[in-house]
């Protein structure tokens, strides 16, 4: 399996080809239709990506963006917009979205968009290699860099 996908928006037609088209590509997908069918379903379904609407009624896609970090600050969260306006979308990714995609949605583009989310995921961090001094002594036959100040 290539991933695990909460796709959540009110329009069920979306909502349809979307999932169609990435279990296709080998994903899990859950389908949700609010956002807080999405706050549900999140611990359930253990996604790698969210892809999130902006415009739903209710609880808009913002508030339950700020509501999923909250709980999965690592978790990669793709906001759907149909809005043409920038500063939604801009505004979506200063909060802590990954990335957006307009309206109608490209697939292909689509498919890009979650794919990178999938290759940064919700991942733990990588170890951290801690050297010290002595780790970081040149060869003798390297010699010593020449001071960049004349001696005193």
């Amino acid at each position: 399996m290539a991933g695990s996908i909460l796709v959540v928006d009110d329009d069920s037609l979306v909502r349809q080809i979307f999932g169609e088209v990435l279990a296709a590509s080998g994903y899990e997908v859950t389908l949700a239709d609010s956002g807080m069918a999405a706050l549900a379903l999140l611990d359930a379904a253990q996604p790698d990506v969210v892809l999130l609407d902006i415009a739903m009624p209710g609880m808009n896609g913002l508030d339950t963006l700020a509501r999923i970090i909250s709980r999965r600050p690592r978790l990669p969260v793709v906001m759907i917009t149909g809005n043409t306006d920038i500063d939604l979308a801009t505004e979506a990714v200063r909060r802590g979205a990954a990335d957006y995609v307009h309206k109608p949605v490209d697939l292909d583009d689509l498919a890009r968009a979650v794919a990178v989310q999938m290759s940064t995921g919700d991942a733990p961090p990588p170890d951290v290699l801690e050297l010290s001094s002595a780790d970081c002594e040149l060869p003798a036959e390297l010699g010593l860099w020449p001071a960049p100040w004349p001696a005193a």
